[in-house]
């Protein structure tokens, strides 16, 4: 933005900004092109593709010698699997947006593929009445610098909401398209880098010499773990005969109560796995006033006090959650919660039990 603008259009260009942020989904544009979504309903999951040439072809020569993908230190292949990964969704996000396009498109008679109308034409919303206007503005001031008034930013909330609209619309019809199995994409997701992890001291359930592995990665304060939760109850209630589950705590703030967290999951364990699953599921679980807190759910979970407190304190335990963020970093583990599958990192969308079925052997 220019440095003349007036600072009333800084503060409106700052408050759409902000409602962007709350209302993220995909991007409404004059091209017609759907840009940048993070997921969507029915998108792509489940076990990786072949990589194709890639996995033959070296990627860099250094110092005399080429190097293959498998070569490269395990922290390089996750980098460029992510940045593959980010790459492969765009594109499908471009795919499935054209496909939304031609369709809706061909519905309407027009099937000239190289002069299609864009989306915005065929999405086209009515203007918001004014009481859907005042209604939203309400709804978000808090959230808008201070002294932002309503009429000085109603033509941005119009064409916001228009937008909004506008999107609704698309990705109503959209998941339309998929249930009618109209499009595929054919495109090749990326297979993400082959891990170690030992997870032997590790609670779990299933038999030990299972054909297949799904390890959850998880923080007790993480919201998405927390939401994802009665998902995981659902996959191990229902889960194949020859598969191990495996649960591994990652503290992202080892010194905060995310740490206290994990150190009390530990020490749960100290009494056997059930106490363990216990103290887990409570964690996940909770809904009391105050932050949520080890001894709380320990006692909750009936666990022995006395141990338990003494436990929490020790540098065994503290060594633990060190150790065990250390093996998940070098696995590639930046955020939480994070699924391997026989070793693979799993990209999932949507429901997660359809997406940790869809990748077993």
């Amino acid at each position: 933005m220019e440095n003349n603008k007036t600072p009333l259009l800084v503060s409106i260009s700052a408050v759409v900004g902000i409602l962007i942020g709350i209302f993220v989904g995909m991007k409404y544009q004059k091209s017609g092109h759907v840009h940048d979504v993070a997921s969507l309903d029915g998108a792509p999951m489940g076990s990786c593709s072949s990589e194709g040439a890639t996995a033959n072809t070296p990627l860099i020569e250094l110092d005399g010698k080429s190097l293959y993908k498998d070569q490269l230190p395990l922290e390089i292949q996750n980098q460029l699997y992510e940045t593959a990964h980010q790459s492969y969704e765009r594109n499908s996000s471009v795919l499935e947006s054209f496909a939304l396009q031609y369709m809706m498109a061909k519905d309407k008679g027009n099937v000239d593929i190289d002069n299609l109308p864009s989306l915005q034409e065929l999405f086209a919303s009515g203007e918001p009445t004014e009481k859907e206007l005042k209604e939203f503005y309400e709804q978000n001031k808090t959230r808008m610098p201070p002294n932002t008034k309503f009429a000085d930013i109603k033509p941005r909330l119009v064409e916001f909401l228009k937008g909004q609209q506008g999107r609704a619309k698309m990705m109503e019809e959209l998941n339309k398209l998929k249930k009618r199995g109209v499009f595929k994409i054919l495109m090749s997701e990326p297979a993400s880098p082959l891990v170690s992890i030992d997870t032997r001291e590790y609670p779990s359930i299933g038999p030990k010499n299972a054909k297949n592995i799904v390890i959850e990665v998880s923080d007790y304060t993480c919201g998405h773990c927390r939401m994802v939760h009665p998902q995981v109850k659902q996959f191990l209630k229902s889960m194949p005969s020859e598969t191990k589950f495996v649960q591994m705590n990652f503290a992202l703030r080892p010194e905060g109560t995310s740490g206290r967290m994990v150190k009390g999951a530990y020490c749960a364990q100290k009494e056997g796995d059930a106490k363990f699953w216990d103290y887990h599921n409570k964690a996940f679980e909770y809904e009391g006033d105050k932050e949520i807190d080890p001894n709380t759910i320990a006692q909750s979970a009936g666990l022995n006090m006395d141990q338990f407190k003494k436990c929490v304190e020790s540098n065994e335990a503290r060594e633990f959650v060190n150790k065990t963020n250390n093996v998940l970093n070098k696995a590639g583990v930046t955020g939480t919660p994070t699924f391997f599958v026989n070793n693979r990192k799993l990209h999932a969308h949507g429901n997660i039990v359809d997406a940790l079925k869809a990748s077993l052997n």
